[in-house]
């Protein structure tokens, strides 16, 4: 087997962060995340010296916004290059007619096809629209009286409604602008990118475009070449995320050089794990094997270097329910367009290995023998990527990604962040704060570990 680059003592990972829905700035999220990851670092650290990061210039987007950030080499640590994809200024002039069928299709789903994490706001929902319409009623049905009333009270009407229009002018001057790009730059977002309607293919597939060469231009780095990339999607960039991996592993999957002695035994062991019926119960060991194929797969001479993928509060969760299209969310996973955690299985033979390449390969000047490579099918990134899907429970964005993405995926969620009543915890991922039970799970799924 060749060599892994995955041992070599100067190893060096890249972590890509892709920020959530609305009005974000260029490095705002990057910024936020990388101070977190350190001050986790520093604090089990006696000095508080390392690790030392820097920035630098991007090198990978086309954008001059953007930058990197250099975390050093320590001890425990690798050296790290955080970056940032960034792709709010593509969902820009949303209106609310982008909102309607998207608003729409979660008003009028049944609660039977409701994640169980959203009842209570789908409940919630309908008890407002029923008190709402309760109240139109009554104004409708019992109009004569009401009028009569105002009619033989003049003074106190007149009163009334002056104040009544003051205090709502007040209101709306308030709220109006901001609470428009509250919803507008927010759920419109989310209604944008999850909708695939004519106006909104054009952001939809931009961003898509724009990720899918990020993530390539840190495959194809030599000069200073990556060992590992890691993929961090925090809210509706959990979405995105996971559209970036799927759609580049359509390109990587059975893409190889040639290598010596290519070894195919350890698929043999995911094979069984995705056709067990009772999934993965031992997660710990599937995601030990899911690194060891990445490593197998790496050695093997493909250059998936995607090693992790990690979400935060991620709205990919839901995708069944917040996904407008008119086929089962079921069927467009059976034919591979989603791909799951283990897998699909492929064909009648029930192996993830779809085809073989031959190739010949030079052992030394003058001995020529052939090779030959299975890869696996275009719906497994997933039986060489970990998926580690942290939430809070008072934060409704996020989920239990196994519900739809099955058992391989590690669901971690965490206590509250806000009463019952009320959702929080949105923006808390990585707070800096050395009991913040997110931000270690982040740190410790990245590969750090405590100086």
């Amino acid at each position: 087997m060749a060599t892994n680059p995955y041992e070599k003592h100067d190893f060096r990972q890249a972590v890509v962060i892709i920020h959530g829905l609305g009005e974000q700035r260029p490095m705002a999220t990057l910024r936020g995340f990388v101070d977190g990851i350190t001050a986790w670092i520093k604090h089990f650290d006696s000095e508080k010296s390392r690790p030392r990061y820097w920035s630098r210039p991007d090198g990978i987007s086309d954008m001059y916004e953007t930058r990197r950030i250099t975390m050093e080499r320590t001890d425990q640590n690798p050296k790290t290059d955080f970056y940032e994809f960034y792709y709010a200024h593509h969902m820009r002039n949303t209106s609310y007619s982008h909102l309607v069928p998207w608003v729409w299709k979660l008003l009028s789903t049944s609660k039977k096809e409701v994640p169980p994490r959203l009842i209570t706001l789908w409940v919630r929902v309908r008890i407002l629209l029923a008190f709402l319409t309760a109240v139109a009623t009554v104004a409708v049905v019992y109009r004569s009286t009401i009028q009569q009333f105002l009619s033989e009270n003049l003074t106190i009407t007149a009163t009334a409604m002056a104040l009544f229009l003051l205090l709502g002018r007040i209101v709306l001057w308030i709220v109006e602008v901001p609470f428009s790009q509250l919803l507008l730059n927010t759920a419109g977002d989310a209604a944008r990118y999850f909708n695939p309607m004519p106006s909104n293919i054009d952001e939809r597939s931009t961003i898509r475009r724009e990720g899918i060469a990020f993530l390539r231009k840190l495959h194809d780095q030599t000069q200073t070449p990556y060992d590992r990339i890691v993929v961090v999607g925090h809210s509706l960039g959990s979405v995105v995320a996971y559209d970036m991996i799927r759609l580049l592993w359509h390109e990587m999957h059975e893409t190889f050089s040639p290598v010596a002695s290519p070894e195919h035994a350890i698929f043999n062991e995911m094979d069984a794990v995705c056709l067990d019926p009772n999934g993965v119960t031992d997660l710990a060991a599937f995601q030990a094997l899911q690194h060891a194929c990445w490593k197998q797969y790496r050695a093997n001479g493909n250059h998936w270097l995607i090693s992790d993928f990690i979400t935060c509060a991620g709205a990919i969760a839901h995708a069944d329910f917040y996904l407008l299209n008119k086929l089962p969310f079921s069927r467009l996973v059976k034919q591979k367009e989603f791909p799951v955690c283990p897998p699909v299985m492929e064909g009648e033979d029930k192996t993830l290995l779809f085809g073989r390449k031959d190739y010949l390969f030079n052992l030394d000047a003058e001995t020529e023998v052939k090779r030959t490579v299975d890869f696996l099918n275009h719906g497994s990134p997933f039986a060489v990527t970990r998926w580690t899907n942290i939430y809070f429970k008072s934060d409704f964005v996020g989920g239990d990604a196994r519900r739809v993405f099955r058992s391989g995926v590690n669901d971690i969620e965490l206590p509250r962040k806000s009463p019952w009543y009320l959702p929080g915890g949105h923006t808390n991922y990585w707070d800096p704060d050395p009991e913040n039970t997110a931000l270690t799970e982040i740190a410790r799924a990245i590969g750090f570990r405590q100086l």
